[in-house]
């Protein structure tokens, strides 16, 4: 236990002195949501319900995409194209260790950028909070869903063979997700046959529950 301890320590230090990696994976979510606001405004949506209240699940998936398809993918990459784990191995060194310590780095950074944007959203845009035990429900629900998000990731990183085509594959299947799953166009607003496919996405799946946690159960209670 204190050998995973001191990885994801060194892990969360390496993921700290990446400065881009930090901007699209905790300040980009926050920054879209402000800026949406900004343009758009915060209309009622529903009785006292706005449009901050309704957009926290979309904005919670955001914050996956990024951090687990991208910057985790190409990490997986870099620690294969480069033999770093086989490294590790051949110096005594546990891998699962060292794997399940990045892993839980990169969903620490993006749960803290998901925190960071439910606190902006309710410090100066009123957005309606949960009681706490509605709020663990949905960190659970977040968490079971960055767990897949990150899976897929770490199958990106495994599959392809060098950090340029992991970045390039990842960054393009980051942002067909998400203008598939909710996060920036309304799934009911697609033709039937798209709905039809896309409903059958992962991340589509993610964007479902996480709404129903948060909306159903949360907002539309009030």
């Amino acid at each position: 236990m204190n050998k995973l301890l001191q990885f994801f320590y060194l892990q969360c230090k390496v993921i700290l002195r990446v400065p881009i990696a930090l901007f699209f994976s905790v300040v980009f979510p926050v920054l879209l949501l402000v800026m949406l606001i900004m343009t758009n405004g915060n209309p009622i949506i529903y009785y006292n319900v706005h449009f901050v209240d309704v957009y926290i699940p979309s904005l919670a998936l955001l914050t996956l995409l990024p951090t687990g398809l991208v910057s985790f993918s190409i990490d997986v990459s870099v620690n294969r194209s480069k033999k770093i784990w086989q490294t590790y191995t051949l110096k005594g060194l546990n891998l699962y260790h060292i794997i399940f310590s990045q892993f839980l780095a990169y969903i620490l950074l993006a749960f803290i950028s998901t925190l960071l944007a439910i606190l902006v959203a309710k410090l100066f845009y009123g957005l309606i909070f949960p009681s706490f035990n509605d709020f663990l429900m949905f960190c659970l629900v977040w968490f079971l869903s960055a767990v897949v998000v990150f899976l897929i990731g770490f199958s990106i990183g495994c599959f392809l063979n060098n950090e340029k085509s992991t970045q390039q594959t990842s960054t393009m299947l980051m942002f067909l997700l998400m203008f598939l799953s909710g996060i920036f166009t309304n799934i009911h607003s697609f033709p039937l046959y798209v709905q039809n496919i896309v409903q059958y996405l992962p991340t589509t799946q993610i964007y479902y529950i996480l709404s129903d946690y948060w909306l159903v159960n949360n907002i539309f209670k009030v």
